[in-house]
């Protein structure tokens, strides 16, 4: 008896065989997906836009680790753990910030729309919340919003939600935000990506939406110890530390009108209060403006 091959038992010829696979692939999988985020999109009631099932995924395995690689540095459990621990004491650093990216963003009025975009422990977005606003928190750590989500859950706080995503890419609809704030995360993105995450924020923000900006001043003695791992240890994940005029540039490059830029002493009790003096003094001042502040306005 002669032997028959797969293909001749089904009589199927072997172009419709090998098509089998790339069918599959292309027209089956797209559908499946397409179902779980239309089910996604459906039950998220801020305007989220398509993020594929595979991309989720792959973020939480990535949450799943010990550590993760973010624009080339390593951020381990332990830092965000750091930060974590800060929000939860409440300790002067954290109360500080707190205090001034709220005098920048206040008033804010019920069921505003606000986006914190570099979150880490939801530090500004949980605060937003308590104000009866609608608040979402991204970032690219999985490790960081798989926290966030557990702590929103845990305390219900059905009007904060957390997402995975880059800085420059935000999955929102155009004009939907009434503010976003960028705390802390400037010094944590490269130049083009700071550029281009300003970018994305003009497209997120409605017509006369504002952006608040919180991050170190360069020129601070701080930053140049820290940069020359002199008395201060270097902070490896601050890759990008600008300057007040270095932020304006970009801001008015991309069409935003600046209502406020000022600096905010540190939150050590003796040094600041010796900024608050010096803080205004010509050249030598700039050693004393620890913390730039900016409101923007689309």
């Amino acid at each position: 008896m002669q032997k028959c091959g797969f293909r001749e038992v089904l009589s199927v010829p072997s172009h419709v065989i090998q098509r089998v696979p790339i069918y599959i692939l292309y027209k089956i999988m797209p559908v499946f997906l397409s179902r779980i985020d239309n089910f996604l999109l459906k039950n998220w009631p801020f305007g989220l836009l398509d993020i594929s099932s595979h991309e989720i995924k792959v973020f939480k395995q990535q949450g799943e680790k010990e550590e993760e690689k973010i624009s080339g540095v390593i951020y381990s459990s332990n830092y965000f753990e750091k930060e974590f621990d800060g929000q939860k004491s409440k300790k002067k650093h954290y109360n500080n910030k707190v205090r001034n990216v709220l005098a920048m963003i206040s008033p804010i009025k019920k069921a505003e729309k606000i986006l914190d975009i570099g979150t880490c422990s939801g530090t500004f977005a949980f605060e937003c919340a308590k104000h009866n606003c609608n608040v979402i928190g991204t970032d690219l750590s999985a490790i960081a919003i798989k926290k966030c989500n557990e702590i929103s859950s845990k305390k219900k706080i059905e009007n904060a939600k957390f997402i995975v995503c880059s800085a420059d890419k935000q999955p929102f609809q155009d004009e939907h935000f009434d503010k976003i704030i960028m705390g802390d995360i400037a010094e944590h993105l490269k130049p083009k990506i700071f550029q281009r995450t300003i970018k994305e924020c003009h497209r997120l923000l409605k017509n006369g939406g504002s952006l608040i900006i919180y991050t170190p001043n360069k020129y601070h003695l701080f930053e140049l110890l820290k940069k020359n791992n002199f008395l201060l240890k270097k902070n490896p994940t601050h890759i990008n530390l600008l300057s007040k005029k270095d932020i304006c540039k970009v801001l008015k490059k991309n069409e935003f009108k600046i209502l406020e830029a000022y600096f905010r002493p540190s939150h050590l009790p003796v040094y600041g209060v010796l900024e608050e003096v010096l803080i205004n003094i010509p050249i030598f001042g700039n050693l004393f403006r620890r913390r730039i502040c900016i409101v923007a306005k689309k």
